[in-house]
């Protein structure tokens, strides 16, 4: 599609994209979802999490960096919490609202009457986010593999396919399995 130069006199044509809105990606739900279960739920929130994350399966830089913030805070003690990071400079305050904001959520009233609980069970929610983050990790990394193959010579081209093979496996046991199967909360 073509690309409009940004001009404050001029609103952008129909069909055309401004440079912001190319550069603004909707953040993944699941990595916001991991970053709101840390700040809601704290410290054993951090350790479960992070025993089957890290900061390379961020897609978004963002949440990255608001991923490793909490664990630095983490690891020095400190405290992390929606109010804490409220009160930070940007672009955390915006960040605690991009998380925490449930854009599409049953009324108050509607879950009452179908007992409908948000977060009834937190780990059952960072269980299945830690699954989406993993799926879409593993799918990115097949696509860059895919990318890489194209242009290797063949004794690279054979380790490539190889470095596939493992991928795929990985990523087919995570969207095959139950959440529950593949993270105990022990």
């Amino acid at each position: 599609m073509p690309t409009q130069s940004s001009s404050d006199e001029e609103p952008p044509h129909p069909g055309m994209r401004t440079a912001k809105a190319q550069s603004s990606k909707k953040k993944p739900h699941f990595e916001k979802e991991l970053i709101r279960l840390m700040i809601t739920y704290g410290r054993s929130m951090v350790e479960y999490i992070c025993s089957f994350t890290n900061a390379k399966l961020f897609e978004d830089e963002e949440l990255k960096m608001f991923y490793e913030d909490i664990i630095e805070r983490y690891k020095k003690e400190q405290e992390f919490s929606i109010k804490t990071y409220s009160g930070e400079t940007d672009p955390f305050p915006k960040l605690v609202g991009d998380v925490t904001l449930q854009q599409y959520s049953p009324s108050e009233r509607f879950s009452k009457e179908h007992g409908l609980k948000y977060d009834e069970n937190p780990y059952r929610t960072a269980k299945s986010s830690i699954r989406s983050t993993q799926i879409n990790f593993y799918q990115r990394k097949l696509h860059e593999i895919a990318d890489r193959i194209a242009d290797a010579d063949e004794k690279e081209r054979l380790k490539l396919i190889e470095r596939q093979k493992d991928i795929k496996s990985k990523l087919t046991r995570r969207e095959t399995s139950d959440p529950d199967d593949l993270y105990s909360e022990s």
